[in-house]
């Protein structure tokens, strides 16, 4: 399965990333899972990833509280709570997150978490990057998950440890996979 993984993850580099980034977001904005939500957890776009900034604003201006990932030691996520966007500061990946002095959210209190990923696919099936770090932070957190792409993928290869995701968001649809959060 790790090579089906693998191969799967250099298909998608190949043939590259895009989509219509305005309309993923409207979606997510549009969802009932959002607009129950009192705590979001988001996450600042690699390059082929969907860009939530409208999002993010979005809970910022509703005044729900934004919690942001930032990456630590050992693969691991914290959830960091973020009042200003502003002062994120360059991660271990180049990606924008919180520093380490701003205070971690418990995972039990984000009512939504906003995945990011390669790829979904319509079972909610999730393919990352390989490093764990969703996974590992997924298999402890209560709230509902939306994984975040352009496009759903027929099928994802999955591996014992893999976290599927409640929700997908495309540019295309929100694909209901589980109506309740936590069992994953």
């Amino acid at each position: 399965m790790p090579g089906d993984k693998q191969a799967m993850r250099q298909r998608l580099r190949d043939q590259g990333f895009h989509g219509d980034d305005e309309a993923v977001c409207a979606r997510i904005l549009e969802d009932p899972w959002f607009a129950g939500a009192k705590t979001v957890m988001a996450f600042m776009a690699m390059p082929s990833e969907p860009d939530l900034d409208p999002v993010i604003r979005e809970i910022l201006k509703q005044g729900k509280r934004l919690v942001l990932p930032r990456c630590e030691e050992g693969f691991r996520l914290s959830a960091r709570i973020v009042e200003d966007p502003d002062l994120l500061i360059p991660g271990v990946f180049g990606i924008r997150e919180p520093g380490p002095e701003l205070p971690e959210a418990d995972p039990a209190d984000i009512d939504l978490i906003l995945v990011p990923g390669m790829a979904f696919d319509g079972r909610g099936r999730r393919l990352g990057r390989g490093k764990g770090y969703y996974d590992r932070f997924l298999s402890d957190c209560p709230g509902r998950t939306m994984g975040i792409c352009w496009h759903a993928a027929e099928a994802v290869p999955v591996e014992e440890h893999d976290i599927s995701v409640d929700a997908v968001v495309t540019e295309d649809a929100v694909i209901h996979c589980r109506t309740e959060g936590g069992a994953k």
